[in-house]
C-alpha cells in the first residue's frame, strides 16, 4: 500500500481533520443472511446430492423421448432439489447439435473421459448407465441414501457491466466422514442454461440444463483437503451476452480420478442483484454494502480508475480491496450504474475513534444508532456535486461521521 496527501480533494472548512487524530473503522458483521452458502458443522452435515450427466443431441431421434421422460421425472420428483444436471450436446448423428458447436472442447473432453459412444447416454454420479431414462432415474433415486464426505457451496455473480462471471466454490472435508476418496480428487465447475426454446431436428422444442462452459476447463481443479479443512476455490470466465442470466445455473462437483465417482455436487442460480447505485465521473464516496468473496475494487466498479481507491485512517491510503462497513474515495472514468450481488448485510457494529470516520452502510437504506452517545447519529455527510448532509445511508455509498470519543455505534436498517 502507498500513502499520499490528497490535498486536491476539497473539503468544507468544518470537515477538517485534527493532525493528532488517527481514525480508523473496524467492523463485526453481526448478522449476514446467506444467499446460497451452506457450509455447516458435522452435526448437521449436508445431504448427498446426485449428479446426472446426459450426453444428448438435438439431431438424435431417440434422445427426444428420453429427455422428455427424464424431465417429467425430475419435475415430479420429491427430492428434485438434490438432483444436479448437466446435458452435454454431442456432435452425432447427422450434422451435429447446434449447441455442441457453440462450445466444443469441454464436451469433447467429457465424452472422452467416460468413453461415451452413443446418444443418449446417462451417467449418474460418474457411472454410465446406458440410454434409458428409467435407468438413470432409478439409479439417481437409489444413490440418494449415500453419504458425502464434504460440505460444498457455490456462489456466483456477474460483474457490474455483465461481461464476466465469478464463481466461488467452498468445500469443507468432514472429520467424521470415512469415505473421502484416495488419490487425485478434482473439483469441476460447469455453467448450464435452462428453458431453451428450440425447434430441433429430432422434433423436440424444449432444451433444459444445456451445457455452456466449464471452469477453468473440463480437466477441473485438483483439490487436497485434510479433515475439517475448509477451502474456497475461485474462478472467472467471460460471460456470453446471449445467455439468459435468469436461467443460468452453476454446477460444481467433486470427482475422484481413481473411479470417476462423484462424492458431492451442487447447483445454484446466479446470485440475485441486491441493489444498484449510480456513480458520476470523477470522485465518489463509495462502500461495499454486500458480503462477497471478490473485493478488488476494479471487479466491483468496472469504471474505477487504477490506484484511485483510498481509505482514511487519519491520512489517506491507497488500497486495492474494499471491506464492508468502511467508506472510500474512488475516481470513476464515466457516469455509470453498478449492480451489487452477494449476500446481504443486515447489521453492523462499527468502532470509531475521536474525529471524522469514513464508514459504509448495509445492503438497504440504513441509519446509525448511538447507544453510547459518542456521535451525532443524524449528521452524516456524503459527496455528490458537493458535500451533502444525510440522516440515512444508501447502499454502496460512503459517509463521513464525527465521533467525540472512541467507542462503537450500530448500523441498522432504516425505518
Amino acid at each position: 500500500m502507498s500513502r499520499l496527501n490528497l490535498s486536491f480533494l476539497s473539503f468544507p472548512s468544518f470537515l477538517s481533520f485534527p493532525s493528532i487524530a488517527k481514525v480508523f473503522v473496524s467492523l463485526t458483521i453481526l448478522s449476514v443472511v446467506l444467499v446460497s452458502s451452506r457450509i455447516v458443522t458435522d452435526a448437521v452435515a449436508q445431504e448427498k446430492n446426485v449428479l446426472v450427466e446426459i450426453f444428448t443431441s438435438t439431431t438424435c431421434p431417440p434422445c427426444a423421448p428420453q429427455n422428455t421422460a427424464f424431465n417429467n421425472w425430475l419435475n415430479n420428483y420429491a427430492n428434485a432439489d438434490r438432483v444436479t444436471v448437466i446435458k452435454y450436446p454431442v456432435w452425432w448423428p447427422g450434422s451435429g447439435c447446434v449447441y455442441y458447436y457453440q462450445n466444443q472442447p469441454p464436451v469433447d473432453s467429457r465424452v472422452s473421459y467416460y468413453g461415451v459412444n452413443g446418444a443418449p447416454t446417462g451417467v449418474v454420479d460418474g457411472i454410465p448407465y446406458g440410454s434409458s431414462a428409467s435407468t438413470w432415474t432409478s439409479r439417481a433415486n437409489s444413490f440418494m441414501s449415500q453419504s458425502t464426505p464434504v460440505d460444498m457451496s457455490v456462489f456466483s455473480t456477474l460483474n457490474g457491466d455483465e461481461t464476466e462471471i465469478s464463481v466461488d466454490v467452498t468445500i469443507k472435508r468432514l472429520s467424521s466422514a470415512t469415505n473421502y476418496p484416495d488419490g487425485v480428487v478434482k473439483l469441476r465447475v460447469a455453467i448450464v442454461e435452462r428453458d431453451l426454446q428450440y425447434n430441433a431436428p429430432n422434433g423436440s422444442t424444449y432444451q433444459d440444463f444445456v451445457h455452456r462452459d466449464m471452469l477453468p476447463n473440463a480437466n477441473g481443479t485438483t483439490i487436497t483437503l485434510s479433515p475439517d479443512q475448509v477451502e474456497t476455490y475461485s474462478f472467472t470466465a467471460d460471460w456470453n451476452s446471449s445467455w439468459n442470466k435468469e436461467n443460468v445455473r452453476v454446477v460444481a462437483f467433486m470427482q475422484a480420478s481413481s473411479n470417476n465417482r462423484i462424492y458431492q455436487s451442487v447447483m445454484e442460480p446466479l446470485s440475485a442483484e441486491l441493489f444498484s447505485q449510480s456513480y458520476k465521473t470523477g470522485w465518489n464516496m463509495v462502500s461495499l454494502s454486500a458480503q462477497i468473496n471478490h473485493t478488488n475494487f476494479q471487479e466491483i466498479f468496472p469504471n474505477g480508475l487504477s490506484n484511485t481507491l483510498y481509505s482514511f485512517d487519519g491520512s489517506y491510503t491507497s488500497v486495492p480491496m474494499l471491506t464492508p462497513g468502511e467508506g472510500y474515495w474512488l475516481s470513476m472514468n464515466a457516469d455509470n450504474n453498478v449492480g451489487f450481488g452477494g449476500s446481504p448485510i443486515s447489521s453492523l457494529e462499527v468502532t470509531v475513534r475521536p474525529g471524522w470516520n469514513l464508514i459504509g452502510g448495509l445492503s438497504a437504506p440504513s441509519k446509525v444508532l448511538d447507544p453510547n452517545n459518542i456521535v451525532n447519529e443524524n449528521l452524516l455527510y456524503t459527496y455528490g456535486t458537493g458535500y451533502e448532509e444525510s440522516a440515512v445511508m444508501e447502499p454502496g455509498v460512503g459517509y463521513w461521521i464525527v465521533a467525540t470519543q472512541e467507542g462503537t455505534v450500530q448500523v441498522v436498517l432504516a425505518d
